[in-house]
């Protein structure tokens, strides 16, 4: 137990095996139901397989050992012989790929065919070799690249797990249905696609299945000519637009794996299951589900320490309930600092540690050390739309409009998908210029009308080109959603977070003016 702790990889499941079995020889049986538990979201349908997976890796004797700790620590094992053994070949699919920082460490996923809870219950990825014609060797290696590529950027998010490359590209040629190929890999996700060529005219097709159901969940095509720009820079733009579509927080593949969890009791999740749980929460602010999943995670935590993506998302709850007022306690921005450390000590390269780090220094105003943390952040992961946009954003707020505006724009082309408030730093770019008519046109694509920002934004404009009836609007929806900001004195308090240009935020505020709002009324005029 003593080296288990120096270990501390809670998310290998090499290591977790060890440590519930340690707690059970030891006789602890409230650590080892913890342990197990934690265990069992690890490796689906483990009692039927602990035998075989422990057997690939140990010396009989010493599975044996491992596998008399784990009944002990409550495991219920079948007897050999009771149920069908995977074969070895098809166990050895263990190699991924993960940063550590969460859910993306290494275990087995059986290949089992008869196994569907197995199936249902995991959130494994494969991309699938992407298919080219025949006796084309230009188009095949790109076709390869492409799947090799792809893999490695989806390998980068820590919430997914990601089949081995090596191990996908063993069916490249192999026709069939994509559920058995799946199951063959022990993928609940596959990505596949395609390389065409007429003449200059490229075109690289891609589509994410759900094989428990074979539905298809997304699918695209890219056109390029291929006079325009190297293979390589066709081969990075496509692999940027097709991971940032599926994977990052915004994208498609997580949407899917959150959608199941969200009508969960919190208390039956554990810290990834949150973390998945916490981008549906991203999309849709919620006061309830925002005190649901920062109680959850607390309890989360307190049962897997070092899980540093679970605490840079209590990072994030505790500053939303600064800057966005919800369900606010005592010290938030204070505990948001000290889970974002907790993070980033634990795990370096934890990307959304760092989003939260420099997202503390920005709210408290440090901007020498916010500027390097935030590129620090967007650096682990440029793909990630979820955190640079974040990052984006503030650094536009902080000062550097050319440079936060423009990444914000890269990441809407990458991702067709995104969520509205992307537009919001080049709406206010454009306020503060004086440009009018492009802040409106620009807010009115945000279509977010639950948030406040949105009708401040639009009846500020409105309220400077003097169109009252556009202007009233946009009130009519802050009345609805969020009353408080009727009153001006609510809005120059939050503009003085978010807004660090007094020049800018005054100009705000005098766009509400003249749109009919006054300090301390909440009712229109």
């Amino acid at each position: 137990m003593d080296e288990i702790v120096k270990i501390n990889a809670p998310d290998s499941s090499h290591i977790q095996v060890l440590l519930t079995a340690a707690y059970g020889q030891l006789g602890d049986q409230k650590a080892a139901r913890r342990a197990l538990r934690a265990l069992d979201a690890q490796i689906p349908n483990l009692p039927a397989r602990a035998a075989d997976l422990l057997g690939i890796w140990f010396h009989p004797e010493m599975a044996e050992h491992l596998l008399d700790g784990l009944r002990k620590a409550g495991l219920e094992i079948p007897e050999p012989g009771a149920s069908e053994k995977a074969p070895a070949a098809e166990a050895a699919k263990t190699e991924t790929h993960g940063n550590g920082s969460g859910s993306g460490s290494a275990h087995a996923v059986s290949a089992d065919s008869s196994s569907s809870q197995a199936l249902a219950q995991s959130l494994w990825i494969a991309v699938l070799p992407f298919r080219s014609p025949k006796g084309n060797e230009e188009l095949e290696a790109l076709a390869d690249s492409l799947t090799e590529d792809v893999t490695a950027g989806m390998s980068s998010f820590p919430y997914l797990q990601v089949v081995a490359h090596s191990s996908a590209m063993a069916y490249k040629g192999r026709t069939g249905d994509v559920r058995t190929l799946a199951r063959e890999l022990g993928a609940r996700f596959v990505v596949e696609g395609s390389v065409r060529k007429r003449g200059r005219a490229l075109r690289v097709s891609a589509e994410l299945l759900d094989a428990a159901t074979g539905a298809q969940l997304w699918a695209e095509s890219y056109d390029r000519e291929t006079s325009d720009a190297s293979a390589f820079q066709i081969q990075d733009d496509l692999t940027d637009r097709i991971v940032s579509t599926v994977a990052d927080g915004h994208g498609v593949l997580v949407r899917t794996m959150a959608a199941p969890l969200r009508g969960r009791p919190v208390e039956e999740l554990s810290a990834s299951e949150l973390g998945l749980r916490s981008f549906a929460y991203n999309q849709q602010i919620d006061p309830q589900e925002h005190a649901r999943l920062r109680a959850g995670l607390e309890r989360a935590l307190e049962r897997e320490p070092n899980h540093a993506n679970g605490w840079a998302m209590l990072s994030l709850l505790y500053t939303n309930e600064y800057n966005l007022r919800l369900n606010p306690l005592e010290r938030p921005m204070e505990r948001a600092r000290e889970a974002a450390w907790r993070a980033v000590n634990l795990d370096q390269a934890c990307q959304a540690g760092w989003q939260q780090l420099a997202s503390c220094y920005f709210f408290g105003r440090d901007f020498s050390a916010f500027r390097p943390a935030a590129e620090r952040a967007i650096s682990l992961n440029p793909r990630n739309g979820n955190t640079c946009a974040l990052m984006a954003m503030l650094m536009a707020y902080s000062g550097d409009w050319e440079r936060g505006v423009a990444l914000l724009q890269k990441l809407m082309d990458l991702n067709r998908h995104h969520p509205g408030w992307y537009y919001f730093p080049s709406a206010y770019d454009h306020f503060r210029k004086g440009e009018y008519e492009a802040s409106l046109e620009v807010a009115k694509k945000i279509n977010m009308p639950q948030l406040r920002s949105t009708a401040l934004a639009t009846a500020a404009t409105c309220g400077m080109l003097g169109r009252q009836a556009e202007a009233r609007a946009a009130i009519d929806s802050l009345r609805k959603y969020n009353p408080i900001f009727l009153d001006l004195n609510n809005v120059r308090e939050d503009y003085a977070k978010w807004i660090p240009d007094e020049e800018l935020r005054e100009r705000l505020l005098q766009g509400l003016q003249k749109a009919g709002r006054q300090f301390g009324s909440v009712t229109p005029e």
